[in-house]
């Protein structure tokens, strides 16, 4: 059997390595521009490294610190006026309201269901902390959440008092 394309076969093996050698120098030309891209990429919040130092400020581990201490270094986060001390300001202060509804022999099995419990109490503290537990759960399901001065400063009052009835801060 004859090549059908006869003495044109040789210039395709040419065009074929040609067009081989093209697609390989474009895609090192294209590694080499992610390369260079790679410095300009978003540096996103680092949210273990934060988490992580929130426990070691407020070591849950260790007994001897009283409410009152804790809630001081709530305090103390909520006055750096940045909005990432305002929520972790925020997430401690949860802390200790679980904590201390825990000690007190008063938790179920979370937050909300504890709060309906302690409704047939009576606290008056129970609306305020329940935004604020809704504030809570914002800012753990949506990471880019922001908070306001003002609610965070509510949020804070709320549990504040909360802590107050329950009988753990004077």
């Amino acid at each position: 059997m004859e090549n059908l394309f006869g003495p044109f076969t040789k210039i395709f093996e040419v065009i074929k390595i040609v067009v081989i050698g093209l697609d390989v120098f474009l895609l090192l030309i294209f590694l080499y521009a992610l390369r260079g891209l790679r410095n300009f990429r978003p540096h996103f919040f680092d949210w273990e490294k934060k988490f992580q130092s929130l426990e070691t400020a407020f070591n849950k581990n260790n007994p001897t610190l009283s409410f009152s201490e804790e809630w001081q270094k709530v305090l103390f986060l909520f006055r750096k006026e940045k909005p990432e001390a305002w929520r972790l300001a925020l997430l401690a202060a949860h802390s200790l309201g679980e904590r201390a509804l825990a000690q007190l022999g008063l938790a179920k099995e979370n937050f909300k269901q504890s709060l309906l419990f302690l409704e047939e109490r009576g606290l008056e503290s129970l609306k305020e902390v329940e935004r604020a537990y809704k504030l809570y759960k914002q800012l753990l399901t949506l990471p880019y959440f922001s908070l306001s001065l003002e609610e965070t400063k509510e949020a804070l009052l709320a549990y504040h008092l909360f802590l107050k009835e329950l009988g753990v801060l004077k």
